[in-house]
């Protein structure tokens, strides 16, 4: 598990998406929607999060990435700890189970499936010269 400096989460918590009516600073929304809370850094709890390597790291090894390039900000994403789980090492397609219920406030199971964009793909690409 890597150890982030707290400069680092605070960059990856503003990758989150702010959350209207909810202070910034406390409340996100992870890239599947989820509802993440800025002190709750753990599992299993209603608004735990973690921080995400988009192009995991399991695969950067394999492309021979050298590891102290792994936590490179440009990689890293704040996910719901659940959604983290469900997504593992997949890439660039990959699935989540927790989102928003805009009504209750509290994150319900659903699972959704995504892909990271083209572009960005492209951008990881040329970052990892890969």
């Amino acid at each position: 598990m890597s150890s982030f400096s707290e400069d680092i989460i605070e960059a990856v918590w503003k990758k989150g998406r702010a959350i209207d009516g909810k202070d910034p600073d406390v409340y996100r929304l992870d890239a599947a929607g989820a509802i993440i809370k800025k002190d709750n850094r753990r599992v299993n709890t209603q608004f735990g999060w973690e921080i995400d390597h988009i192009f995991p790291k399991a695969k950067l090894k394999d492309a021979g990435v050298s590891e102290d390039k792994w936590d490179d900000l440009i990689n890293l994403q704040p996910l719901h700890a659940d959604n983290n789980r469900a997504k593992g090492d997949d890439y660039p397609g990959f699935t989540t189970e927790k989102v928003m219920n805009n009504e209750t406030f509290k994150n319900i199971t659903a699972v959704k499936s995504w892909k990271i964009t083209e572009a960005f793909q492209e951008k990881i690409k040329k970052h990892y010269n890969l």
